[in-house]
């Protein structure tokens, strides 16, 4: 009963859902979620090392304030947003990091995506209805969740045209193909991916152009 435009921003917070329907994940407590306009550029361990000195800290922390606890609050771990110091939308969706108890903080956000999407439309963002679980928790509106924002400077990049050119390269590297891409020539994003990925000649020759093109917003096509 989703509207088709709405499931694509509600998938997300979904995921513990479809990680316990994989058997092959049973021991596995901690996932990073990436759009699929994102590209590793750099090994993965040395962010993967950074979350985790966050959630032992952010676990003890937690525990010494509530002695009684028996279990960790539910936490979610984004990269901030471009514009996070106005704390319009502070936290970047594009990327994220979770564990299995982390489900109460997605049935919010879940929640908030199907209020603010059904008045609004075509205005819907996923970082919107986050923002909003993140002011509701503020205030105490809502509780059992916490989110936790992390630098983007050491490990996401979203580039520009000086960036493909200079082959700068991070962990995480968001072309964005709602409008980022659109301004940089196809050409050069395809070098420019083929060359940080270190695909051989071969790679490069049989595989599909990189190319992310601009999407037509979503109000093209909602009535």
């Amino acid at each position: 009963d989703i509207h088709p435009k709405l499931a694509v921003q509600y998938f997300k917070t979904l995921l513990l859902k479809y990680v316990s329907e994989v058997p092959e994940l049973d021991s596995v407590e901690y996932f990073n979620y990436i759009d699929f306009d994102i590209v590793i550029g750099e090994n993965i361990d040395g962010f993967d090392a950074m979350i985790l000195e966050k959630r032992i800290q952010a676990q003890k922390e937690y525990f010494a304030a509530h002695p009684e606890a028996t279990k960790d609050i539910p936490t979610i771990y984004f990269f901030e947003e471009i514009d996070g110091a106005t704390k319009k939308e502070p936290f970047h969706a594009g990327q994220f990091s979770f564990d299995r108890n982390s489900e109460h903080c997605f049935r919010l956000w879940g929640k908030e995506i199907i209020e603010c999407f059904l008045p609004h439309k075509y205005t819907l963002s996923d970082q919107i209805a986050i923002a909003r679980v993140g002011r509701a928790l503020d205030v105490g509106n809502v509780t059992g969740c916490k989110l936790v924002t992390t630098p983007r400077d050491r490990y996401i990049l979203f580039p520009f045209m000086k960036e493909i050119e200079s082959r700068v390269t991070k962990t995480f590297i968001h072309i964005t193909n709602t409008f980022r891409a659109a301004m940089i020539p196809e050409q050069a994003q395809v070098e420019y991916f083929a060359d940080i990925l270190n695909l051989t000649a071969e790679e490069r020759a049989s595989g599909e152009s990189f190319y992310a093109k601009r999407v037509q917003p979503l109000a093209d096509d909602l009535t």
